[in-house]
């Protein structure tokens, strides 16, 4: 449990003021008090006005590191209309996307256009939590200040995907996308029955960076391509890689087809001239174990952003194949299995 949970009785706005205005009012005051006190009137009397400040910039210090730990923790689950997240997996892409508001009950709800698939979810974030509503009752979805290792349940709503047993598996996960690397990502486990469950990793600032559903038909890995995230701060943020990036395909091994995700930053590199290509000149190249180039998937400019390829092998017979990107100087290979 966080030191945050002893104030939460208490609004932010209203601990603001006392923490924040509190130690500089009476620092002032103090001054003055020093400033008409006789060496021969109360002698103690100083000594006593340094501790209380001292005592206030403590104060000041601790509210400080809660709060911001507080907006640390809500930024998990980021609700602004407009934000979007674009996942993709196998030959699916899914975009989730908050479209509205609802204020139900004096709380402001907000309405996702897609979330794991479906329309309708209402979500409110309220301290360290994550609130949904269903039919004519609240419940709380994520606990973003639980333990790793707490669990928390929450009651079947009326669709396969809610409710079900919920675990805080860690806070200190890396999870490597296409686009980026995110650090001190949360992973929440969702154990919905004996046929369905769902691993969840939050990054700071961002939301659901990697969703995980298992089903008895096997794993799904949904992983987070693009997003829009707005906030009061910050307009709308377009993620443009910072460095050059070849995933592994997915699936693998595969039949008859796979995709594979790469990234381009800015800052395309200049020297990749050879043969009249010019800068930003990208190739996607499939080549057998014999080094026979077997398809080519991209070979023109691109700008900057991050690409997902479909690579369709129906033609070709199982076995281990190997794909190259080239762009700039960045060259990298990696291998992928065909199996019928």
């Amino acid at each position: 449990m966080t030191p945050a949970r002893l104030l939460m009785p208490f609004p932010p706005e209203w601990l603001a003021g006392v923490f924040y205005y509190l130690p500089y009012r009476f620092l002032g005051v103090s001054l003055q008090l020093c400033n008409s006190i006789r060496k021969d009137e109360m002698p103690g009397m100083k000594k006593l006005i340094v501790i209380l400040n001292f005592s206030l910039l403590l104060c000041f210090v601790f509210y400080s590191t809660v709060y911001s730990q507080r907006l640390k923790e809500s930024s998990y689950f980021p609700l602004q209309i407009d934000n979007q997240w674009v996942f993709l997996s196998q030959n699916d892409t899914l975009i989730e996307s908050v479209a509205d508001t609802q204020r139900i009950e004096g709380n402001l709800y907000y309405s996702f256009e897609k979330f794991r698939d479906y329309s309708g979810y209402l979500f409110r974030t309220f301290e360290y939590n994550v609130f949904i509503y269903v039919d004519t009752a609240e419940y709380m979805w994520y606990d973003f200040n639980a333990d790793s290792g707490d669990s928390w349940i929450v009651s079947q709503l009326g669709h396969p995907y809610n409710g079900g047993v919920f675990t805080m598996q860690s806070k200190t996960d890396t999870i490597v996308t296409p686009s980026e690397t995110f650090i001190d990502c949360y992973r929440i486990h969702q154990l919905i029955g004996a046929d369905a469950e769902f691993v969840e990793w939050f990054a700071p600032g961002v939301g659901i960076v990697q969703r995980d559903v298992i089903t008895i038909v096997g794993l799904r890995r949904w992983v987070l391509v693009d997003r829009i995230i707005t906030s009061v701060r910050t307009k709308k943020e377009f993620v443009i890689p910072k460095l050059y990036s070849l995933s592994q395909n997915y699936p693998n091994p595969f039949n008859p087809s796979t995709k594979i995700i790469f990234t381009i930053p800015t800052n395309l590199d200049p020297t990749f001239n050879k043969g009249g290509k010019t800068e930003g000149f990208v190739t996607l190249i499939v080549y057998d174990v014999l080094g026979n180039e077997v398809a080519t998937l991209v070979n023109e400019e691109k700008p900057a952003g991050s690409y997902a390829i479909e690579f369709d092998a129906t033609s070709l017979p199982s076995g281990i194949y190997f794909y190259r990107l080239q762009a700039g100087s960045f060259v990298e290979t990696k291998k992928m299995v065909l199996l019928r």
